[in-house]
């Protein structure tokens, strides 16, 4: 192997293209890890929107007498709970 003028060139050409690929490995890694950190903290804010939405307290207002508009407004009026 010491014969070979070429013998050094060649490690460092190997070295070289290792490092190359480790590089690439590692941004391609880093960039899908960035990524779930960004989706998870969208999501923790989600969660967090949700659970303050739901300590709200739900104020509701309904005509109680026995009618036919009334009926209709209570019905109304429960159903808008249940839409978000």
């Amino acid at each position: 192997m010491g014969d070979n003028p070429y013998h050094n060139q060649h490690i460092q050409e190997y070295a070289s293209a290792m490092e190359e690929t480790v590089n690439e490995i590692t941004q391609h890694y880093d960039g899908a890890l960035m990524m779930f950190a960004e989706r998870f903290e969208e999501l923790a804010a989600r969660v967090e929107a949700l659970e303050q939405a739901q300590e709200k307290p739900v104020e509701l207002e309904a005509n109680v007498r026995l009618n036919e508009k009334s009926a209709k407004d209570l019905r109304a009026k429960i159903a808008s709970l249940f839409r978000f």
